[in-house]
């Protein structure tokens, strides 16, 4: 498969926005409306998470300047989402706050533009629990320990008297 001029030039605008980046997660958003790209578009501005979408035709271009098109084992049909960001973890946690991880649209991942990361482990890293709720666990842990040792404690000084 020859890449066009036209197609060339898209695959260096992707190639670029992946090295500002470093990660970007492919999503199919056939079903999606304009307006809720958009509002998913707002929620990533304050992540410096970047929402945007190619033609199938410049992806595969790039996909093949990166020498990754035989390691791919997803189809490359319908309409996909690129989301480019830094941190695997705020993009994992998005797609997973707009119901993209539950309903299986998330297609797989390219990393550091040559590693390819499978769509199962952006969904197990997406459904890893967040900081807080690791905080929360801990401090419930922590005190029924505390809990624990003073009781036992209580009934020792009341055995001793």
């Amino acid at each position: 498969m020859k890449i066009s001029k036209k197609n060339k030039a898209g695959a260096t605008a992707i190639l670029k926005l992946m090295s500002i980046h470093t990660l970007v997660v492919f999503c199919d958003f056939s079903n999606i409306s304009s307006q809720l790209l958009t509002q998913l578009r707002l929620k990533t501005v304050s992540q410096n998470i970047c929402i945007k979408v190619f033609p199938n035709s410049l992806l595969k271009a790039t996909l093949k300047t990166l020498k990754l098109t035989k390691e791919m084992r997803t189809n490359l049909t319908g309409q996909l989402m690129h989301v480019y960001g830094k941190d695997i973890k705020a993009i994992s946690q998005l797609l997973k706050d707009s119901g993209y991880v539950h309903t299986n649209k998330v297609k797989f991942a390219i990393q550091n533009n040559q590693q390819l990361i499978e769509k199962e482990d952006i969904i197990r890293i997406a459904n890893l629990p967040t900081k807080s709720e690791l905080t929360a666990k801990l401090y419930l842990v922590l005190k029924l320990f505390v809990v624990k040792f003073l009781t036992i404690l209580r009934t020792i000084t009341n055995k001793t008297k």
